[in-house]
Formats: structure tokens, C-alpha cells, sequence
């Protein structure tokens, strides 16, 4: 072979090895983006699934409030009843048939919501994992309660039992109306949550007469929701002082203003 001959084929050599090398890296670094792809996904997945396992965890947890469980309400997954003096057939368990009904999921941990330094005043709940506080920033509209909720993490809150509703009374404040999470703007007298882990469920239908739906907690003030005037289709409180439920405009020009109340979902 002559010496010219020679020279081209070790430089051929040598463009061959340098494209096998860059199709190598190219080929590595495909295979560790769709690795991350894939990765990314299943922790997608994992939050969601950890989030609809908290939801229906803190839902069956306020069922069981509602039924008087309070502290008496076991956790355990095997659906026992781990509190002395609580009922033994599971009627205050979260995974108990005839309690909860909740199958045991898996929820990451995580630190109850604090709902300190927000509002006017705030309660945060141990037990539920939830926290309430009272906002008294004057807002005439739904919308802007609701936004000024979520800068902090917050709804306009949801109050589906006797105890929530306690935690509203005791941070309530009598010297003006405050917004809750309640709406029948979409059809008159379907009252349905606007938010949370609740939004979209009915709770209510029809007028002052009508009826919860499937149990669920109301409190409304004797002849609310009435709808006057036409056009009330959001949740207050404050009413005449009363922290009882009654309806007004969502944009509303009530003159004592509007605040309104947050809740932030945590984990139980």
C-alpha cells in the first residue's frame, strides 16, 4: 500500500470512530431523556394517586364528624376501632365498612395545613389536617374571594358538617356578611361546592323548602336559599349576626362589605 493510500485509510479510520462515538452519545442521551420522561410520569402519577387517596380520606373524616365520632375516629387500615369507648363495630373507622367505607390507598406524607399569620383569625385542625381562616378584605364579587384564597393555597371554604361548622362560628366575626363555598349559578336550586376537594358535589336542592341531597350537612337560615330578586346564587354567612346559610348576588353591594372565609386541605 502506498504511503498516500495509507494516510486516507487511517483517516477514514478516524471519521468512522468519531461518528460511532457521537451516535453513541446521542443514542445515551435519548435513552436518559425518555428515561426521565418515564420517570417524571410515574411521579405524576404517584402524586395524583396520593392526592385522590387524601381527598377521599379527609371526605369519609368529615362524614364521621358529622356523625359525632370527633376523637373517637380510628385510622387504622385493617378497619378496627383503636379508641377505648368507641363503638366496636367500626361505625367511627375511616376504613371500616360501616364507618368510613374508605379502602386502604396510600397518601404521602405530609404536614397538616397552617393556616397561621393568614387572615383576621384562623384555626388549624389536628385532626383533619385542614385549616380556616376569616378574611375581612372587602370583595364585591365570588371571583375575587376565590383569588384572593388561592394566593395563599386557600378556597373559599366548604362546610360539610356540624364540626366545620363550629370552626366557622368560633372564628367568626358578627360586624359584616362573609362568602362560603357555595354556588347554584349553573342551575337554580342545584346548591353544589365551587371548590376544593368537593367541588362540583350537590349538597342542596331547590328553594327554602327543598332538601339536602343524600344527607348532606346544611344550615340554612329558616326560608334560605330563596333566590330574591333573581339572581342570589352565592353561599354567605352573617345574615341579622347569624352564622346560618343564605344566599345573595355574587356580585353583591351589600353595604356592610363582604369578607370571606378560606380553607386549606392538608393531610389528616
Amino acid at each position: 500500500m502506498k504511503l498516500s493510500e495509507r494516510g486516507s485509510a487511517i483517516i477514514m479510520l478516524f471519521i468512522a470512530i468519531a461518528l460511532f462515538g457521537a451516535l453513541a452519545i446521542a443514542f445515551m442521551q435519548g435513552s436518559r431523556g425518555n428515561l426521565g420522561m418515564i420517570m417524571d410520569e410515574a411521579d405524576n402519577a404517584e402524586a395524583t394517586q396520593s392526592q385522590d387517596c387524601t381527598n377521599t380520606i379527609n371526605m369519609a373524616t368529615k362524614r364521621l364528624l358529622a356523625k359525632g365520632c370527633g376523637s373517637l375516629i380510628s385510622s387504622a387500615t385493617d378497619g378496627s376501632n383503636t379508641n377505648a369507648g368507641a363503638p366496636t363495630d367500626g361505625s367511627c373507622s375511616i376504613y371500616h365498612t360501616n364507618g368510613g367505607g374508605v379502602k386502604p390507598c396510600i397518601v404521602v406524607a405530609s404536614a397538616p395545613a397552617d393556616c397561621t399569620g393568614l387572615g383576621a383569625e384562623h384555626y388549624n385542625d389536628s385532626l383533619t389536617g385542614h385549616c380556616y381562616y376569616r378574611d375581612e378584605t372587602r370583595t364585591p364579587t365570588d371571583a375575587a374571594a376565590q383569588a384572593s384564597c388561592a394566593s395563599n393555597g386557600a378556597y373559599l371554604a366548604t362546610v360539610t358538617s356540624a364540626a366545620e361548622q363550629t370552626i366557622i362560628d368560633n372564628i367568626f366575626q358578627n360586624n359584616m356578611w362573609y362568602r362560603l363555598g357555595g354556588k347554584d349559578d349553573v342551575i337554580e336550586g342545584e346548591w353544589r361546592w365551587a371548590y376544593g376537594a368537593e367541588s362540583g358535589q350537590q349538597f342542596w336542592q331547590g328553594s327554602g323548602g327543598g332538601s339536602p341531597v343524600n344527607g348532606m350537612y346544611n344550615n340554612w337560615t329558616t326560608g334560605e336559599p330563596n333566590n330574591s330578586g333573581g339572581n342570589e346564587h352565592c353561599q354567605f354567612i352573617g345574615y341579622s349576626g347569624s352564622t346560618q346559610w343564605h344566599d345573595a348576588k355574587c356580585t353583591t353591594d351589600n353595604p356592610a362589605g363582604e369578607g370571606f372565609m378560606c380553607e386549606i386541605n392538608g393531610s389528616p
